[in-house]
């Protein structure tokens, strides 16, 4: 099985004591987290909650965790401080209701819900008990889609922003009930990313998408290959593709264009290489492997959170309202799907 591997993190926590994790999750991006987690000087992982004991103990082993038998006493366990929550997303609004009942601070893989009455309820619930709900939206930790947003305010009026998000390995329909679907799952990235880059909300969404990949996504109640038009209240629009296969690799680009220029962040190439036989010329190719493209993201967003615990950034960090905010807009994608119209987005919250 393919295992990350990623880099160890070197930040000396400025004096601070690390803070100690209960892992919600022991699936492949909980294995994630928990490298992340026990990679980084300011983070230590207490606890591994999973309702598959086995996938459990094999991820707390690797780390001399402790395996907890349930939500509550995970949360319960001494030395947990916050909470990282990536299990399913149809277990999301269940597990936080725990953590934040037991007054923890928490990170939330995205989607925050499979629907936008349990993300609302776990903004009310988060904003209620005074705990700092966040949301793992890593593409924002990402070092080239940092580079871009630093670099719109000098294009002018954003005018055009396109979005390509094409997946390898390819998505599995039988992944479809534990993700939440195309819109929610992949498009959660990239709605927050669109939000994040131009600073304000889409008012409007339209999505063409079909099953061009796999038709058991259909059976499944999903879609595979999607094409959505976002129109914002100052009038630029953002166009997104995306597929759950790519043959050449894992392929996510982000392109601004404003009034005075364009600024780009592409597909980095692991090995920038060329060679040339016989009049034919071969460059090297994309990451094969999504999180080859954005392992160091992950370790960045933690870096960020613990910080945020700190009161470093908390105000740059995207909270369980922006995850709120992405559901809003895909509970309005998929009505367009439905309906085959535009469909305007109720930010009602």
């Amino acid at each position: 099985m393919w295992k990350p591997t990623l880099p160890r993190a070197t930040d000396n926590n400025n004096g601070r004591a690390a803070k100690g994790f209960a892992l919600f999750g022991a699936g492949f991006i909980g294995a994630v987290h928990a490298e992340c987690i026990a990679s980084h000087s300011g983070s230590r992982l207490v606890c591994v909650y999973d309702p598959d004991a086995d996938a459990a103990r094999r991820l707390a082993g690797n780390y001399g965790a402790r395996v907890a038998g349930s939500v509550e006493d995970a949360l319960a366990t001494e030395g947990v401080d916050v909470a990282l929550v990536a299990s399913a997303t149809f277990s999301h609004v269940e597990v936080l209701r725990a953590v934040i009942a037991a007054g923890k601070d928490f990170l939330c893989e995205k989607p925050l819900s499979a629907g936008t009455d349990g993300a609302r309820e776990v903004v009310a619930l988060t904003a209620a008990a005074g705990v700092f709900g966040a949301m793992g939206f890593n593409r924002r930790h990402d070092a080239q889609h940092l580079a871009l947003r630093g670099m719109v305010s000098s294009l002018g009026s954003p005018e055009i922003v396109r979005m390509t998000s094409r997946s390898s390995p390819a998505g599995l329909p039988s992944r479809v009930e534990d993700s939440g679907g195309l819109l929610r799952e992949k498009g959660a990235h990239f709605f927050d990313l669109s939000c994040w880059l131009l600073g304000e909300r889409p008012r409007e969404i339209y999505v063409a998408a079909d099953c061009l990949v796999d038709a058991a996504f259909g059976a499944g109640g999903d879609v595979d290959t999607a094409a959505i038009v976002l129109r914002f209240g100052s009038g630029a629009l953002c166009l997104m593709d995306f597929s759950r296969r790519s043959a050449y690799g894992y392929d996510e680009r982000v392109e601004v264009f404003g009034a005075g220029g364009v600024a780009e962040s592409g597909c980095p190439v692991p090995l920038a290489t060329r060679r040339s036989l016989g009049g034919a010329a071969e460059v090297g190719g994309i990451h094969g492997h999504w999180l080859d493209r954005l392992r160091p993201s992950y370790g960045a967003q933690l870096g960020c959170f613990l910080g945020a615990l700190d009161g470093d950034g908390a105000g740059e960090f995207a909270t369980v309202r922006d995850g709120l905010v992405a559901e809003l807009i895909a509970a309005a994608g998929l009505r367009s799907v439905a309906e085959g119209r535009s469909i305007e987005i109720d930010y009602t919250f």
